[in-house]
């Protein structure tokens, strides 16, 4: 089943765009997919200045630039999130798999249990708040039509989680990951992760639950 892979992205500056984009990019290239994938990633409205990092992945930058006027109010992300829906289709796909920029599959159990699912509308777990991880999310074709609907309604969810919003039919529980850039945890005293949310800048995702912090 051919499978869409995407991320939202917007920077300030080239050195975060390496960093941030520039890494997702390298990890998720890398990855042993058992399906057919097409990577993307979907801007909101970077500047022309900032190079995209190089690799073989569809850029698609939309304008003008949306943003995130308030913390609940993030217009930018919702028009990119339902653009994927369009992407999707232009590229033959009949799932998505939404992983954001800085979040890493990281062991082969998480692919195998993302390829296993061909129907629904799906997310997996964050412990750390106890809502659905909308960071990573499995849609299937029927329900690309909602997913674009949300993106032409990107304006409409000022002051709502988008957790709350996102019309998923099943939620996974038993993957290990969290968003753990918001704590104090260092990833090696969690090894063993399928999945890593809000990684550090100065952490480079290695396969197979391995991690290297650089220098900062």
């Amino acid at each position: 089943m051919k499978t869409l892979i995407f991320c939202t992205a917007w920077s300030d500056s080239a050195e975060h765009m390496r960093s941030r984009v520039g890494r997702w990019v390298e990890h998720h290239s890398r990855l042993p997919w058992p399906c057919s994938v097409e990577l993307a990633v979907i801007g909101d409205g970077i500047a022309p200045e900032i190079p995209w990092p190089t690799g073989n992945y569809r850029a698609v930058n939309l304008e003008p630039h949306l943003g995130r006027p308030s913390h609940l109010d993030y217009p930018g992300w919702w028009r990119s999130f339902g653009y994927a829906a369009t992407i999707a289709r232009e590229a033959g796909c009949h799932r998505v798999w939404h992983v954001e920029s800085d979040f890493f599959l990281d062991r082969w159990r998480m692919i195998v249990r993302m390829n296993e699912i061909e129907q629904g509308w799906i997310a997996f777990w964050c412990p750390r708040h106890g809502f659905p991880e909308t960071a990573i999310q499995v849609i299937a074709e029927e329900h690309f039509d909602k997913l674009a609907e949300l993106g032409r309604q990107c304006r409409e969810f000022g002051g709502r989680h988008a957790e709350h919003v996102i019309p998923f039919t099943t939620i996974i529980c038993d993957m290990k990951g969290d968003r753990y850039g918001e704590g104090e945890t260092l990833p090696n005293e969690v090894p063993g992760l399928d999945f890593f949310g809000q990684c550090p800048g100065n952490i480079s995702m290695i396969y197979e639950g391995a991690v290297t912090v650089r220098p900062t």
